[in-house]
């Protein structure tokens, strides 16, 4: 079954209604309210100063992942719960409410990086994984001639 849904901050509610061989009926319903995560990654690494660009995580070094929820019904991402996952494995010994960022150390290998939130009563209300590769940082010389510049 597939159902379309209105943009950010609509509610939309499906009902499902079951008709059993004894002429019995099961009706059951869910609401839907779309939302979205963005997530800042913010790695502890250096660039020179003349660099405009961010620095890339690399392997091995420290990256703090912030998650911004967009969730029409709560204005407080504080208040929200978080479940941060690095692969398989669940970061910061599992559900911390209000804990919108995570620091971890970045792995050598490609691998995802996910977050769920939930409200207080355990409802899920969004989430996002993300995948994140390591760069491989490389070190160049160029010589600086006067003749013939750089």
């Amino acid at each position: 079954m597939q159902a379309t849904v209105g943009g950010f901050g609509s509610i939309t509610t499906v009902s499902a209604v079951m008709v059993l061989r004894d002429g019995g009926t099961v009706t059951t319903k869910r609401t839907i309210s779309p939302s979205s995560v963005d997530m800042i990654v913010e790695p502890d690494s250096l660039t020179p100063p003349f660099y405009k660009g961010r620095p890339l995580p690399v392997g091995g070094e420290a990256v703090r992942v912030i998650a911004i929820p967009h969730i029409s019904e709560y204005n407080d991402p504080e208040a929200l719960t978080y479940t941060w996952s690095l692969g398989s494995e669940v970061l910061s010994g599992g559900p911390q409410r209000g804990m919108t960022q995570v620091v971890f150390t970045m792995p050598k290998r490609e691998t995802t990086l996910g977050v769920i939130i939930t409200n207080t009563a355990g409802v899920r209300l969004g989430g996002k994984t993300i995948l994140l590769a390591p760069a491989k940082p490389e070190l160049q010389f160029y010589e600086a001639n006067p003749l013939r510049g750089m």
